[in-house]
């Protein structure tokens, strides 16, 4: 979960082409990806009564029984992560992170409303810099010295005219060291630079390297700090930086996500990219013909990550409600040389919150991704018991921390990016709270950090008992 200060890299190469016809493209080769998991061969239909996992499942299917044996098995939660040093809310020592009971990587968040106020809430924009942030309303919470947060409450509309959104903000716009949190925001820009080189390529796309490892299935190592695969989170984040190019991230977060000049992303995660991933990548593991990149190296001087809680909330958004966002139409990713491309597809959404859906590395793993990030700060401020059953197992919630001794300021620093989606079923009314919370806090005592995994509990504890209170 440590890592030193990251480092960056320049971008290379572009592909062109019509944006209708390349992603007309993309969607025949996820459809046929599809018919090929509903008409299963023999081999893959054995697969499936070993792990009881179905190839398809257009509708909810329960949780796998065996999910959290099987977590607790694989090191991702416990008190020995971290060489015996696992804190209770970044590592989950106690095991505590639960998963909805009923899994679907096509879930969309049932809260809906029939009618909001108008002078909150407003439609969605594109760019973070045109967003208009409340400013007074989180000062009432008392949070930790320093903290410093983001949240985005979304209301959806009954009537299907699509959604509006409430900014709350409290120092949010002043950029920070995101640390690992930004790790899953790299994966989502070496998707865009994949989709740029060619129309078959997407997260769901295969690297060439040594195994043959799938861009997505990396995802859940990235996020629940695996370590049975021989491979490190904080190596993976920078591989996705070196497929995407560390000034071509620092160009998409400005030209695509909208974000102020004083702000940068395309630093590595401390680590170099592990040397058996290759940079040949097809779209399934049944294709043989690739495209390739040059694995772009580390500029110097190094491309720093600093963005704002305003803007690292506002990237999770575009990936959360892509489809929404989307409605079938294309946006122009302004600055990439003229391109239109789209720069959230659902697909690469699917890869970054659940993970690979047929995960070669976990075999039968249903919650990948962002659904299985180590950290549980946002459901150790519910009560989990009370709010399944006003889900009706029909709530999610995703999430990517970061932490690091920063030696500049010498003080130790955790960051959390998640989202929430807490229907109200049981009592029919079918609201409930969706929300973005994105959220830093620091602390200088000398220790391994437990204090501030105790102060990120308070942050994250404060703010959703506030959402609760006033939105749910």
């Amino acid at each position: 979960r440590r890592e030193a200060r990251g480092h960056g890299g320049e971008g290379r190469g572009r592909a062109g082409g019509h944006p209708g016809e390349r992603q007309a493209t993309a969607d025949a080769a996820r459809e046929e990806k599809m018919i090929r998991r509903c008409n299963p061969t023999l081999l893959w239909a054995l697969l499936a009564l070993m792990t009881d996992v179905p190839l398809c499942s257009p509708h909810p299917v329960p949780t796998n029984p065996g999910f959290y044996e099987e977590r607790t098995a694989r090191g991702w939660c416990g008190p020995q992560r971290e060489g015996g040093e696992a804190l209770p809310g970044m590592d989950d020592r106690d095991c505590r992170k639960r998963v909805p009971p009923l899994f679907e990587r096509a879930f969309t968040c049932p809260v809906s409303f029939a009618s909001v106020d108008r002078s909150l809430f407003s439609a969605p924009t594109s760019n973070v810099s045109e967003v208009g942030f409340d400013t007074e309303e989180l000062t009432e919470l008392k949070l930790p010295p320093g903290a410093k947060a983001a949240v985005i409450i979304v209301r959806r509309l009954r009537d299907g005219t699509g959604y509006v959104v409430r900014h709350l903000g409290r120092n949010s716009s002043e950029p920070i060291e995101p640390w690992s949190s930004s790790k899953v925001l790299a994966a989502s820009h070496a998707g865009f630079r994949l989709r740029g080189v060619s129309d078959r390529l997407s997260l769901e796309a295969w690297e060439g390297g040594r195994r043959h490892r799938e861009l997505s299935d990396l995802l859940t190592i990235v996020a629940s700090y695996d370590t049975t695969q021989n491979y490190t989170s904080n190596s993976i984040g920078g591989y996705y930086q070196a497929i995407g190019g560390h000034q071509d991230a620092d160009d998409f977060v400005h030209n695509v996500i909208g974000a102020p000049m004083g702000e940068s992303f395309g630093g590595n995660y401390g680590e170099r990219p592990p040397p058996g991933l290759g940079y040949n990548f097809t779209s399934d593991s049944h294709v043989y013909i690739a495209d390739a990149i040059w694995p772009d190296p580390t500029p110097s001087p190094p491309i720093s990550n600093s963005m704002s809680h305003a803007t690292m909330a506002h990237w999770l958004r575009r990936i959360v409600m892509a489809r929404e966002d989307a409605q079938g139409k294309r946006e122009e990713a302004h600055g990439q040389e003229g391109e239109e491309r789209v720069p959230f597809p659902w697909g690469d959404s699917e890869s970054i919150l659940y993970g690979a859906e047929e995960s070669e590395m976990f075999p039968g793993l249903q919650w990948g991704g962002m659904s299985m990030s180590s950290d549980v700060y946002l459901q150790s401020s519910l009560n989990m018991t009370s709010m399944d059953h006003q889900a009706q197992g029909l709530w999610r919630i995703f999430s990517k921390f970061g932490f690091g001794l920063s030696s500049i300021r010498n003080r130790y620093e955790v960051v959390l990016n998640g989202y929430m989606c807490l229907p109200r079923l049981a009592d029919g009314s079918g609201a409930g709270l969706e929300a973005f919370i994105s959220a830093s806090v620091p602390d200088y005592s000398h220790d391994n950090g437990a204090n501030a995994d105790a102060k990120m509990q308070a942050v994250s504890s404060a703010l959703v008992e506030h959402l609760l209170h006033r939105y749910y």
